[in-house]
């Protein structure tokens, strides 16, 4: 225990070094308070910004059944007005008046609230932001006009294809399991049957307090403060947060499963409201949160052998039959207790022709993946390629803004060792073939929850989900389509194979010495101008060294002068045009 003077409170702080990137020039230090409450403090002299963070590890699967999005509600009526300040909406006031901006998110089982601040507003902002988690007011009257901010965040949402389709799938999941829930809520669901603004204060109240613990809590701090004055900021406002009797993590691991696995194969239409067309594939995975899957991340690499867009890979095969625009694989979902694992497709119109052929080339793809690491040299070389782009990306990432790094570190503190909250999430520990082949077999056509989305197709037998009105109708799959799909005798799927050698992956990125002028204007605390490469009639070439960083990153910049975009209405849109 370190005790600090002058305070009555005491906190542990964790041993041993955080392991950070390499180009990370700042200090961390990881404490818990004796409320339980975890913090982790960054002291950053060179930051322009200063910003905090808590994530509550309770988000909207914790909703009741009668009141679907209270857990959002109650995110947003922790910014407007607490004990201690108890004028609504002084907090937002304060940070405009200091440069400042402050948001939150609620997801299925975390709520993140995170602001960024001039830094030498850091701790006024400490105390009106502790104030959330201590002592909110919940007002009567705020509650009243706080629904109507919930409504127009869900009216917004119903113009969102993602957020449709993201409840559609959920809808179909079985009601048992909290993932079937409606997250944004709505004046309908907060206000049932014409209830009260008291009555759903109330609710809101009680849920509160057996909700919001601090065990339950995570902490970031970033500031140009040292780490014994952030420390000390962290502890005087933080250790009243509550420790509540009885509260504890939410656990969902002996429900039954989103999914059953005798409730698939499930595959339905989905009526987009912008011009889509494609494929949605997904399979429902147990178990995938562990420690061990955490650091070796199966779903990452599933991601990495199937989305991948080099020769041989399911991408490259569609494009060439001109079936696809683009495919993005990896974790749709993964929360506590279940994952869900997507393959997305962007159709062209042939391609929605084809599309159960399509599908098929997705499992000839994960047949191949299968087959590819099981040869132990293979896999050997894939995992050791996966782990270098980690590690690369790791040690030579780039700043974020404060807000997002404070809030994605947040996070990071319910999953993983403080040790290792940086560099756990980031980089893959190992590429467990074993692991991966079991998670390739569960990935069956017999388990696949499939969504064809598609705006010029007119549904027959069309239904409504419940929250966003989204139509859709249940999709027929070809005859024969499970045990073609299971084996099919397509000849081009011979051609699918595991991401060959990356060429291109540097193993040195030691600096090369600047130029001279380059290197005399970083001494002089300038930049160094562009200097012209060459000047011909058909363009120009600039270049200029950075030289404040020493990254091993280049950006490259290319613009066309073409007069005539500007001559007509249609030029300038077919200049907007992705190609």
């Amino acid at each position: 225990m370190l005790a600090l003077a002058g305070a009555a409170q005491s906190v542990v702080n964790h041993p041993g070094p955080i392991v950070k990137s390499p180009s990370d020039n700042r200090e961390y230090r990881a404490i818990t308070l004796d409320n339980g409450l975890k913090a982790m403090l960054i002291s950053d002299p060179t930051a322009v910004a200063a910003s905090a963070a808590v994530d509550v590890h309770v988000g909207a699967f914790h909703d009741p059944e009668d009141r679907p999005g209270l857990a959002h509600f109650c995110e947003h009526m922790l910014f407007l007005s607490t004990k201690a300040y108890p004028v609504e909406n002084e907090y937002f006031k304060f940070l405009s008046q200091h440069g400042g901006h402050a948001n939150a998110y609620t997801a299925s089982t975390h709520t993140n609230f995170f602001f960024e601040i001039q830094p030498d507003q850091l701790e006024p902002t400490l105390d009106r932001f502790a104030q959330f988690f201590i002592a909110p007011i919940f007002s009567e009257d705020a509650v009243d006009r706080e629904l109507h901010a919930v409504a127009s965040e869900h009216s917004k949402n119903l113009q969102n294809d993602a957020w449709r389709k993201r409840q559609l799938l959920k809808s179909f999941a079985n009601p048992a399991h909290p993932y079937h829930k409606f997250s944004t809520g709505s004046v309908e669901t907060l206000l049932p049957n014409n209830s009260s603004a008291k009555v759903l204060r109330e609710k809101l109240v009680a849920w509160y307090n057996r909700s919001y613990s601090a065990p339950l809590m995570a902490l970031t701090i970033s500031g140009k403060q040292n780490l014994s004055t952030l420390q000390q900021w962290a502890v005087s406002k933080f250790s009243a947060v509550p420790r509540r009797a009885g509260v504890a993590v939410p656990d969902y691991s002996k429900l039954p499963r989103p999914y059953a696995d005798h409730e698939l194969p499930r595959a339905y239409d989905f009526k987009p409201v912008r011009q889509e067309q494609s494929l949605t594939l997904q399979w429902p995975l147990q178990g995938l949160m562990t420690k061990d899957n955490l650091a070796e991340k199966p779903l990452k690499a599933l991601g990495f052998l199937l989305g991948g867009e080099a020769k041989g890979s399911l991408l490259a095969l569609l494009i060439e039959k001109g079936w696809a625009e683009g495919l993005v694989a990896g974790a749709g979902d993964a929360e506590d207790d279940y994952s869900i694992f997507e393959v997305r497709v962007a159709c062209t119109p042939l391609g929605m022709d084809k599309w159960a052929e399509v599908v098929s080339h997705v499992f000839g793809a994960i047949r191949a993946m299968k087959k590819g690491i099981g040869n132990a040299a293979e896999a050997a070389r894939i995992g050791k390629m996966v782990r270098h782009v980690d590690e690369l990306n790791f040690d030579y990432k780039e700043e974020e803004e404060a807000s997002g790094y404070t809030s994605d570190l947040a996070g990071n503190l319910h999953q993983y060792e403080a040790a290792d909250a940086l560099r756990g999430p980031a980089v893959t520990s190992g590429f467990n073939a074993t692991r991966l082949a079991g998670l390739l077999a569960r990935m069956t056509p017999q388990r696949l929850l499939l969504l064809r989305a598609d705006f010029a197709r007119n549904l027959t037998k069309v239904q409504k989900e419940k929250w966003y009105g989204t139509e859709y109708a249940e999709l027929a799959l070809p005859a024969g389509s499970l045990e073609e799909w299971s084996y099919p005798g397509v000849p081009s799927d011979g051609g699918l194979s595991l991401p060959e050698a990356n060429a291109f992956l540097p193993s040195d990125f030691k600096l090369l010495a600047q130029p001279k002028r380059a290197a005399a204007s970083a001494a002089a605390g300038a930049a160094e101008p562009p200097q012209l490469l060459f000047n011909r009639s058909s363009g120009t070439l600039w270049h200029r060294t950075e030289t404040s960083f020493g990254l091993p990153m280049a950006t490259m910049q290319i613009s066309w002068a073409v007069p005539r975009v500007g001559r007509s209405a249609r030029g300038a849109v077919l200049a907007q045009v992705k190609p």
